[in-house]
């Protein structure tokens, strides 16, 4: 972790992170089979509401 970060400055690097993630998973579906479909859809929900926890957190903080 770079120690010149602010908590809030991490704390928004992390929520970024976790949006591109969320996008490159979703852009996987296009391309996956039909048998792991299921599977990366939830990745998807597990990053989105990942991303909602950071957010939420950071707003309060």
């Amino acid at each position: 972790m770079n120690d010149s970060l602010t908590i809030k400055e991490l704390f928004v690097k992390c929520y970024c992170e976790s949006r591109k993630t969320q996008a490159y998973l979703t852009q996987c579906l296009d391309k996956c089979p039909e048998e792991e479909r299921e599977y990366l859809i939830e990745l998807v929900e597990k990053t989105a509401s990942t991303s909602k926890k950071i957010k939420e957190f950071y707003e309060k903080h």
